[in-house]
């Protein structure tokens, strides 16, 4: 008895660690499919790039991309691992419990079995209900042959049931070693696969290596144009920011004049009526309310923040919020205003939430930057070949913004998003739909 409510502990236990684990279990899967989407998508991109006419760091970028996603992807893969060998336990649990009650269940029915067949003739049966003292004791002795029969038949049942339920587990419990046993494959699988990507983006850096010069100049030129399209980008925000509050400030100084204008007027309409005799009418002074489509769909787009749709229709991120080091020349360092979204050849920009187009921005060689207003918030889309929209536009959610430009050169085809409040900038990933 003492080793069964032990057996019964340590189920207890393992249940309760499977029910915190399997909250996860979604979260698990959904990230094994985003990782997969986003590999082969990365893989794509890889093949467009080797389609182009010049070599560049963009396949690089891509492959260190890529080797990024596949460790992102094992790591899934072993939290799976996780889950399944934790199942395994608490199913083998489950198993020790069944048979140990089924054992149990077979021991007393063999019992009653015995005793049944020292008991077995119909005389027997009748001498020990004639031999009762009184009627009374024959009805109790009647009642209790006949719960003899029921609860030996009942404990038929339930051998029979609690063995169709051990069998049942039993065939769960080999249907999760198969799954466990495929997804250690497919581990193995995918870390060879990641194997080969170093090797790769080792090749790749050895094949560029011989043109560095040439390559470090031309990021110099390129970072140059994008640090003048991020100053004048800040630049306008910082302004827009600026003639907003001005705005506010103006209309609530009206606000205010009028308010005090009321007040003076109901004091004048009162002492006139003192000095007359007249009854006095109390006038409800107005009250300032204030309100701004800035601080109506500021409200609005905040509280989609974290579940806001992505600006392109498929990509990957290559390049984060925040300061990087550059994956070939680690001394220079880039700092990114947004995301960089890498995309294959003719995609479009989407406006990821109502607003108005507040700025088109053309710099040459950066192509085109669309700004679009939030209330107090900005969304800022670049390097644009086509625009469709034009400024102090409406646009809605989803609505096409342009074309991101293709480089013919290098294969590459990347939009640089941000988003910003007032003039902090935000990191679009913790903004967007993940």
């Amino acid at each position: 008895m003492t080793n069964y409510r032990f057996i019964l502990v340590i189920c207890a236990f393992i249940l309760n660690a499977l029910s915190s684990f399997s909250q996860t279990k979604k979260d698990i899967e959904k990230r094994i499919e985003r990782t997969k989407y986003e590999i082969e998508q990365t893989s794509n991109l890889i093949k467009e790039t080797e389609l182009s006419k010049k070599q560049s760091y963009t396949k690089l970028e891509l492959i260190s991309k890529k080797i990024d996603l596949r460790k992102e992807f094992i790591s899934a893969l072993n939290a799976e691992v996780s889950f399944l060998s934790l199942q395994l336990i608490k199913t083998q649990q489950q198993v020790d419990v069944l048979s140990t009650e089924i054992r149990d269940l077979k021991a007393e029915y063999t019992k009653l079995i015995c005793y049944a067949y020292m008991n077995r003739s119909a005389y027997d049966r009748l001498m020990f209900i004639l031999s009762s003292e009184d009627f009374n004791q024959a009805y109790k002795r009647i009642k209790y042959l006949q719960f003899y029969s029921e609860y030996r038949r009942l404990q038929v049942q339930q051998i029979i049931s609690k063995t169709k339920e051990l069998n049942t587990i039993i065939l769960s419990y080999n249907e999760t070693i198969k799954k466990k046993e495929s997804v250690m494959a497919n581990k193995q699988h995918e870390t060879e696969l990641l194997a080969d990507e170093q090797n790769q983006k080792s090749k790749e850096i050895s094949m560029l290596e011989s043109r560095q010069r040439e390559l470090k100049d031309d990021l110099q030129k390129k970072l140059a144009i994008a640090e003048k399209l991020k100053n004048e980008i800040a630049r306008i925000i910082a302004e827009e920011q600026r003639a907003i509050e001005e705005k506010r400030k103006a209309a609530a100084l009206a606000a205010a004049k009028k308010a005090a204008a009321a007040k003076l007027a109901a004091s004048k309409a009162a002492a006139n009526n003192k000095s007359t005799g007249a009854k006095t009418v109390a006038v409800a002074a107005p009250v300032a309310v204030v309100k701004t489509n800035d601080v109506i769909l500021s409200g609005k787009f905040s509280d989609n923040l974290g579940n806001l749709p992505w600006p392109t229709a498929n990509g990957v991120v290559t390049q984060t919020f925040g300061e990087h080091q550059h994956p070939m020349f680690p001394s220079i360092k880039i700092n990114n205003n947004g995301v960089d979204i890498s995309c294959s050849k003719g995609t479009k920009a989407f406006a990821i939430f109502e607003g108005e187009v507040s700025k088109i921005i053309i710099i040459p060689g950066a192509n085109s930057a669309v700004l679009v207003r939030h209330g107090n918030f900005v969304t800022v889309y670049s390097n644009l070949s086509t625009v469709y929209v034009k400024q102090g536009q409406k646009v809605t959610s989803k609505q096409p913004i342009g074309i991101i430009y293709s480089d013919e050169e290098t294969g590459k085809t990347t939009l640089n998003f941000q988003v910003w409040k007032e003039t902090t900038k935000l990191d679009p990933q913790k903004c967007l739909r993940h």
